[in-house]
């Protein structure tokens, strides 16, 4: 069987990082000009105005070397970039920018306002559409590997294999489960023991594992707490 990014075909697919790959070599390029350009013109250059330079005549500074122009008037000046690189540097932002979009999301400058808990789930999700269908690729081509397992081994049973394809990882909030407990005591319709036990279940609060009886009998079998404190 093959594993495939889009399919589980003999045919070689693009690598999905493959954008982000080429658009980061862009990166490399401007950065490298922008780096040329303030190494060579970040630093001030002094321009001598009436005096010819030459051998046995140097004049040092923090640059290579001056620029000496004849000048009856005789003076020195020193030129340097004001405005900077600005085209270069916008053009370094927005490959960052459309890098981060790809998935390097490491590189993007975060917001300093805080986004709500919807606007981070959207973009979340198309951030991970891609996640997705590469864990549907997966699960279709592990059914059919153990599948071929299954019949070697003499095993007739439908098989199935499903990678786990919920990566949000935003839990739940202080107001949220606040809400939740609030609608379980007032005995609101949906709001039973094992929904709300099944709810925080999926907002990974509670062990997958353990079912709402055994989570019950756990809280039963503890002594009872009194100001933190627990009661013998």
């Amino acid at each position: 069987m093959f594993f495939g990014a889009d399919d589980s075909t003999a045919d070689p697919d693009s690598p999905p990082l493959l954008d982000l790959v080429q658009m980061n070599f862009h990166h490399y390029t401007v950065s490298a000009d922008y780096e040329h350009g303030c190494h060579w013109s970040g630093l001030p250059t002094l321009f001598v105005f009436g005096l010819q330079g030459d051998k046995d005549n140097p004049i040092y500074i923090g640059g290579a070397a001056a620029n000496c122009v004849q000048d009856p008037q005789g003076h020195a000046e020193y030129a340097q970039v004001d405005s900077g690189f600005d085209a270069l540097q916008h053009n370094l932002e927005q490959k960052e920018n459309q890098m981060a979009i790809l998935g390097a999301r490491m590189l993007e400058r975060q917001k300093s306002a805080v986004e709500a808990a919807d606007t981070l789930k959207q973009r979340a999700a198309g951030e991970q559409s891609q996640l997705a269908g590469m864990a549907v690729i997966i699960s279709l081509s592990m059914t059919r590997v153990l599948s071929i397992f299954a019949q070697w081994a003499g095993v007739d049973a439908e098989i199935d294999y499903q990678l786990n394809r919920d990566f949000d990882v935003s839990g739940m909030s202080a107001q949220e489960l606040t809400a939740l407990v609030a609608a379980w005591q007032s005995g609101m319709p949906g709001a039973s023991g094992p929904n709300v036990y099944a709810l925080m279940q999926s907002r990974e609060m509670a062990d997958p594992t353990v079912t709402y009886e055994e989570e019950q009998g756990r809280i039963d079998s503890q002594a009872p707490t009194l100001l933190g404190t627990q009661v013998a």
